[in-house]
């Protein structure tokens, strides 16, 4: 990524135009370009984890005193119900609907307006750190208009990375100069997305290389210290509500070095998107089975032990640009499968990545600059002229940002259906669950409920175990009484009870699925006990609830007819 240099000394301040003015005018542009870029997704329902966060919701369906207490609870419903403690990022989608309800048109808006703000806090970041405001505006339409965001601005639910993002990005912002704003704007980052943690560590740096100015080092470090209490009380019920049902504890791979090479393809997979704007797809499903000559390891290895020379040297040489290494480096931890889950990548983990990388880059053109020059002075060679270069790395940054941009469109069309999703899903994936479940779709209806359950017992084997979802598919249903089918749908919902089981303190909405389980492998006191649960803790499937046993009631009469019946 090519970007204007700009000599160490140069003022953010020393141009005529107001800052107000030119942030007014990177964001309306932002807005408007993303408006053009991302139409034909601009109308997708909602769908997957929207439903769960929002249409499902009942917490979110009015905005009074007894649903943000039980959003504000960590260990209330919502909370459980989402496997997230994330009561800002609730709360929004609350007053979100309190607005618009069902409408979808106005969640979209919303998310791009969130998304423009986060890409003008972060011009004005890499301003104020050093860039010339030029050069700063050219980085942050690199990252306004790169596929990967695809996903996570036109994803409903995402608007937790969204305001994550802008509101750490504010903290940075504030720490120095309004450290209280900057304490308060980290903890609400945090309340969205647990991964806005990656500001502390950059915060941490910059501390680090204002380490000459003793007043400043110790006036920043006390309030680092606030930062990290902060950290503290909000990762404490958000890590409790991931090993409750996010962790996956089935390991990467059979051994440890196989961890390591499937660690490390990621981390390229990673590094590629960022930098080419290639392999985006909305759910990623790589393959694991990593040998020791593959590809993705072996660039991994060498993309990876690059990037941590050129991290570690310009923290030893206190220089700006290890903050931003830090500041990608913090933000991929969470997503790189150290703690694992069920997809192992996904677009929408560059979001936070992206602008560190962004400024690293920049940073360290910027100050490798002066070195050039002197290499050249020393051997006699000419450089081409400062403003020449610089109109340059401007023109060849703002053709990279128009290449990044009609990537996006296309991307962009993929997201206008869940059918278009599922699609480009299977086409990238071929082996993944998406590819299995719609190759069963397939198969079912044409009535081959054979082939159907050896596809769905592929998708099974790679982690799906969403029994209900086949159940309310009337194509699936329709494979009812089949042996092949209703084995695999038995062994799914078998997963699902053993799953639920091993939760201290099952939610509501996971004991009428288990009850759900158990009704459909008929075991018929196990279904009752489960519903009769749910119906405690109250919830919006109480009338479905009472429904099921009423049921069971009937099946059991039909099980165990009175004596002298007809």
């Amino acid at each position: 990524m090519l970007l204007p240099l700009r000599a160490p000394s140069a003022r953010y301040d020393d141009a005529t135009m107001s800052v107000p003015v030119r942030l007014g005018i990177v964001f309306v542009i932002v807005v408007g370009i993303s408006q053009a870029l991302l139409a034909p997704g601009m109308a997708l329902p909602f769908f997957s984890d929207d439903l769960i966060y929002i249409v499902e919701n009942e917490y979110v369906h009015g905005l009074n005193a007894r649903n943000a207490a039980a959003i504000l609870d960590p260990a209330g419903q919502p909370a459980r119900n989402t496997l997230n403690y994330a009561p800002v990022h609730l709360l929004a989608h609350a007053a979100e609907w309190s607005l618009w309800g069902p409408d979808v048109r106005g969640y979209h808006v919303v998310n791009v307006l969130v998304h423009a703000v986060a890409v003008t806090l972060f011009v004005q970041l890499l301003a104020l750190r050093g860039l010339p405001f030029m050069g700063a505006a050219l980085a942050g339409l690199l990252f306004a208009f790169h596929p990967a965001n695809v996903e996570t601005v036109i994803w409903i639910f995402q608007l937790k990375t969204l305001l994550a993002l802008a509101l750490a990005i504010g903290a940075l912002l504030a720490f120095p100069r309004l450290p209280w704003l900057g304490v308060g704007l980290f903890g609400l980052a945090l309340l969205c997305k647990i991964s806005a943690l990656f500001a502390l560590p950059v915060a941490a740096v910059w501390t680090w290389t204002a380490g000459s100015n003793r007043p400043e080092w110790r006036r920043n470090a006390r309030w680092l210290a606030g930062w990290l209490v902060v950290a503290l009380v909000c990762a404490v019920p958000q890590f409790a509500m991931f090993e409750r049902g996010g962790e996956i504890h089935e390991p990467l791979a059979p051994d440890f070095l196989g961890v390591v090479r499937v660690l490390v393809a990621i981390g390229c997979r990673y590094l590629v998107m960022a930098f080419t704007g290639r392999g985006v797809s909305p759910f990623h499903e790589p393959d694991l089975d990593i040998s020791w000559i593959d590809p993705w390891w072996m660039g991994g290895l060498v993309l990876g032990g690059f990037f941590t020379w050129k991290a570690v040297t310009s923290l030893l040489r206190r220089r700006e640009e290890a903050a931003w290494w830090m500041w990608a480096a913090a933000a991929y931890v969470p997503i790189s499968q150290i703690f694992r889950f069920l997809l192992p990548m996904g677009d929408r983990y560059l979001y936070f990545i992206l602008p560190g990388l962004i400024g690293a880059v920049a940073f360290a053109v910027r100050d490798s600059w002066p070195a050039l020059e002197r290499i050249a002075r020393a051997r006699g060679v000419r450089l081409p002229d400062t403003p020449l270069l610089l109109r340059g790395a401007a023109v060849a940054t703002a053709l990279w940002a128009v290449g990044l941009g009609l990537l996006t469109s296309a991307q962009a069309r993929v997201w206008r259906s869940t059918s278009t999703i599922a699609l480009a899903t299977s086409r990238n994936y071929p082996n993944g669950i998406t590819a299995h479940r719609m190759r069963a779709y397939q198969a079912a209806r044409f009535g081959d409920a054979t082939t159907a359950a050896r596809e769905l017992r592929g998708a099974f084997e790679r982690g799906f175990d969403a029994f209900m979802d086949l159940q309310s598919d009337p194509t699936f249903a329709a494979l009812q009484g089949n042996p092949e089918y209703d084995a695999m749908l038995g062994d799914m919902a078998a997963d699902w009870i053993a799953t639920i089981e091993a939760r201290e303190a099952p939610t509501y909405y996971e004991l009428y699925w288990m009850g759900e389980a158990h009704l459909l492998r008929r075991e018929l006191d196990a279904a009752e006990m489960a519903y009769r649960r749910s119906l405690e803790l109250g919830g919006g499937f109480d009338p479905s609830i009472r429904e099921r046993l009423m049921t069971i009631t009937r099946i059991r009469s039909q099980m165990n007819p009175e004596p002298g019946g007809g």
